[in-house]
């Protein structure tokens, strides 16, 4: 994934990441062949995503111009970076409508051309449904590290119950 604003960036981006056909990524790299065989560059280019992210209002009003490009395999809404270049507070950013209409517009920008829309989701039930009829094919539930400390929470509570 990658910020970027512009169609220029975006064709650079394509270029380099695939390979001929659609880009000019060197097959140079002898760990590839050795881990995938000479026939890689054949499937790598749709096994490989490239997913642009779309963290402005300017890389918003480029979203259907930046799906277009040829090799950029989706859009992905960034919210907490949106929202801090909106001027507005980070605890807005999962509740503000503007950013929400912002993930909704870059959804349909991926879909009308043909490419994966990713967008992030809270672990709630409502949150992941609300991100699925937006268009989300593919959706970010919840950090890593937030897991962790969570499942880690419940893990010692469980403990401490069951200890007395």
């Amino acid at each position: 994934m990658a910020q970027t604003e512009r169609v220029a960036q975006a064709r650079l981006m394509a270029e380099v990441a695939k390979f001929p056909p659609l880009g000019n990524r060197s097959f140079g790299s002898r760990r590839l062949i050795d881990l995938y065989g000479r026939n890689y560059w054949e499937t790598a280019n749709r096994e490989q995503l490239l997913i642009l992210q779309v963290e402005s209002p300017e890389a918003l009003r480029r979203a259907p111009e930046l799906a277009a490009v040829v090799g950029v395999d989706g859009l992905m809404f960034g919210p907490d970076d949106f929202t801090l270049r909106l001027g507005k507070p980070m605890e807005a950013s999962s509740t503000n409508p503007e950013v929400w209409a912002a993930a909704v517009e870059t959804a349909r920008a991926a879909r009308e051309e043909g490419k994966r829309a990713m967008g992030f989701a809270m672990p709630t039930t409502a949150s992941i449904e609300a991100a699925v009829r937006a268009g989300f094919q593919m959706i970010s539930v919840g950090a890593v590290a937030r897991c962790v400390t969570e499942g880690s929470a419940a893990l010692r509570k469980g403990i401490q119950a069951w200890r007395g």
